[in-house]
């Protein structure tokens, strides 16, 4: 009979421990952005009903809707529906119950699932006065204007789009001329390519800059923020690593922050921007 513990069972003993306080003492990682501890402003249950209904709204453009109202039409007592119907085919009746109704009800919904969505948002700015004084706020506004610029004159030959000179002289060009088109009324849009990208169309049309000339201009200053966002988020990463500490080599001269921002400028989320 051997005297003491199996050398084996110590063994795995040894590692199991060794695993339970790797893990229990194992760091959290480190956030993207400063965070608090601050009570949610906004419902989480409201919140991811608004997500939902946005959801579902940018994916039922009226040829989805209007095949349920015909179905429904169907199984509707007759009675009910008689002097509505009136004779007539049911996807005519259903596309005239489509047009001005359902589309004002997505139009009426989405706009509230955005206010929902951008409070917690807005909130937040509204508490991020120290942040800004920490990164530089006019500091980065100048940068990302003269960014703006830059890429701009690098994407002139957009302005011909990849099918010659566009209809208008608004400035739009390639599916920028669609979004513009879109932007007349966001929530009435068939095209498969199209109905899905509601954000910036739907933005425009509830600030009545809705329209070719109009949502150039709305694109232009959405590109702006674009680029002033991504160099805010971009700084206060190289920020983080000057305040922690952190040795990051030549990473902290301008020069060479500039070659990075260059680098983000050039990705396609904001070279087609542009368009």
């Amino acid at each position: 009979m051997m005297n003491g513990p199996d050398p084996l069972i110590l063994s795995l003993r040894s590692g199991f421990e060794k695993n339970i306080l790797f893990r229990w003492h194992r760091p959290a990682p480190v956030p993207l952005f400063e965070t608090t501890e601050s009570r949610s402003v906004i419902s989480w249950k409201l919140f991811w009903i608004a997500i939902v209904v946005a959801f579902l709204i940018s994916n039922t453009p009226p040829k989805r809707i209007s095949p349920v109202i015909v179905g429904m039409l169907q199984v509707a007592p007759e009675r009910w529906v008689a002097d509505l119907i009136d004779g007539r085919d049911l996807k005519v009746v259903a596309d005239l119950v489509v047009m001005p109704v359902a589309v004002s009800i997505k139009k009426f919904f989405f706009c509230l699932a955005l206010l929902v969505i951008g409070y917690p948002i807005v909130g937040a700015l509204r508490a991020s006065g120290a942040f800004w004084k920490k990164v530089g706020l006019k500091k980065l506004g100048l940068s990302a204007g003269l960014m703006f610029l830059f890429v701009s004159a690098m994407t002139v030959p957009y302005a011909t789009g990849p099918y010659g000179l566009p209809p208008t002289k608004s400035g739009v060009a390639g599916l920028g001329y669609w979004f513009g088109e879109m932007s007349l009324a966001p929530f009435s849009i068939d095209q498969d390519v199209y109905y899905g990208r509601l954000l910036k169309p739907s933005l425009a049309h509830y600030l009545h800059l809705s329209g070719f000339a109009r949502y150039h201009l709305f694109s232009m200053v959405s590109t702006y923020l674009l680029i002033f966002w991504t160099l805010t988020f971009v700084e206060s990463k190289l920020l983080t690593g000057r305040t922690s500490g952190e040795g990051r080599g030549d990473l902290q001269g301008p020069m060479a922050r500039w070659f990075i921002y260059f680098s983000v400028m050039t990705s396609s989320f904001i070279m087609l921007s542009f368009q």
